[in-house]
């Protein structure tokens, strides 16, 4: 009796693991998963209830109508199958290699109490390009007064989708064309040591900071002054990633020194996230705000988006109606879009909207897009107009690709199937089902 009771409170402490209130909707952490896991396998050594395969015995994780039923523990062998698969998936980083085609899947047996146990795990999408590592260099604000004196913060983040961490040992950056100056000790996030300066701004990370697996994310920043007369001004960014090399940021952290710095562009897009893999189609709007007192004349709205993504014909909708012109650039390795919109008025202390649509089948990772505006402003009674050409958002709208699994079990019989996103801090269910056939 008392052994049953040993089984019972480890089969409790690693339900708690899953955070969860009688829903599969949870996190399973994997470092403190990793940890009980030892001491439920000592726990059941010692009181010698052990006599199978542990993952056979107590799995990783039971739901709450399960892990009460002492039958769990010698005929739920499926739900264990499935169980031991997620923990590989988590905790042993070359289990992923063992996947292969397009999507990626593996097939295994598994013998545990009750019999042989077949498992299939799927993945959602292929594996993330370029080791799963992304950098966005960003900058505000991004319009500013010329000769005015401005504050500035830059801004790297590197997020890495691949099935293990990785480590970020130097940052580098370069502005083109201008001098802004560093503000001393600016630095903040996963360094705080200040750059060396000199055609290139370097900051050596030791030791170096490390990324988590799974779509983990790390940010620093940096403050600079900027002083310039009209017009703008790049700075370009990069991060060296240890055993991987330089991954470089999109060239967008651009800053535009003019008087007009009322005008605003915002892109959103929902969802926001999603699964690897899957067409999915996401709704973009794109909000134009004129907070000033005179009215502007806009010539053209367009968006850059890469490869991955395809416009939906007939979506488009606000500001226009038609169908962009669409063009592939080379060089930024993107698609153009372009609404002509032919002069159409802005009024003062307004805004207008375009809605479009578009499609993707996204691989796991942080994925961007661009927006820009052409516009002209009225200069009153004589009915001029000043080019103020073109204003963009930089890299906005972030979605996330998340790589699913699913996770398929059969003993017999009995079965049992886990679908669960790979996150940072361990498997996210997404649901979890079993019976008997």
């Amino acid at each position: 009796m008392w052994r049953c009771a040993v089984a019972k409170t480890l089969l409790s402490a690693i339900r708690r693991l899953f955070h969860d209130s009688g829903s599969p909707e949870s996190t399973f952490d994997s470092q403190r998963g990793y940890a009980v896991l030892t001491l439920a396998l000592l726990g059941l050594l010692a009181t010698g209830v052990m006599s199978g395969p542990i993952l056979g015995r107590v799995g990783l994780n039971t739901l709450s109508n399960s892990v009460e039923s002492q039958e769990f523990l010698t005929t739920s062998g499926a739900a264990s199958g499935a169980e031991h698969a997620l923990w590989r998936i988590v905790n042993d980083p070359l289990f992923l290699d063992t996947l292969t085609g397009s999507p990626p899947s593996i097939t295994y047996e598994l013998s545990l109490p009750g019999g042989t146990t077949t498992i299939t795990v799927a993945a959602s999408s292929n594996p993330p390009v370029d080791d799963g590592i992304t950098a966005v260099f960003t900058v505000a604000p991004s319009i500013v007064s010329p000769l005015a004196t401005s504050t500035l913060t830059y801004s790297m983040t590197v997020t890495n989708a691949d099935s293990v961490p990785h480590e970020i040992n130097r940052v580098e950056t370069k502005s083109w064309f201008w001098s802004p100056v560093y503000i001393t000790d600016s630095t903040s996030g996963f360094t705080s040591v200040s750059p060396t300066q000199g055609g290139f701004w370097r900051w050596d990370i030791s030791p170096p900071a490390v990324i988590p697996a799974f779509g983990g994310e790390v940010t620093m920043q940096y403050q600079v002054i900027g002083s310039e007369d009209w017009g703008t001004f790049w700075t370009t960014g990069s991060a060296r990633i240890v055993d991987v090399g330089t991954i470089g940021a999109p060239t967008t952290a651009r800053v535009r020194f003019m008087d007009l710095n009322t005008l605003g562009i915002e892109t959103s897009v929902a969802p926001d996230e999603v699964s690897a893999g899957p067409t999915n189609t996401f709704d973009f709007a794109v909000d134009i705000t004129n907070s000033s007192s005179s009215p502007l004349t806009m010539r053209w709205i367009r968006h850059y988006a890469d490869d991955q993504f395809a416009y939906v014909p007939g979506s488009s909708s606000g500001l226009s109606v038609a169908d962009p012109d669409t063009w592939w650039n080379p060089i930024t390795s993107r698609y153009t879009y372009e609404w002509a919109l032919g002069g159409a008025a802005l009024a003062a202390s307004s805004t207008a909207q375009l809605a479009f649509q578009m499609d993707a089948s996204l691989l796991p990772g942080i994925h961007t897009t661009r927006t820009s505006i052409k516009v002209e402003e009225d200069e009153g009674s004589v009915h001029k107009f000043f080019d103020l050409s073109s204003f963009e958002t930089g890299e906005t709208a972030p979605i996330t690709a998340k790589r699913a699994f699913t996770i398929s079990a059969v003993q017999g019989a009995a079965w049992a199937e886990i679908e669960a996103f790979m996150l940072a801090s361990g498997a996210d269910i997404i649901s979890w089902s079993e019976g008997v056939n």
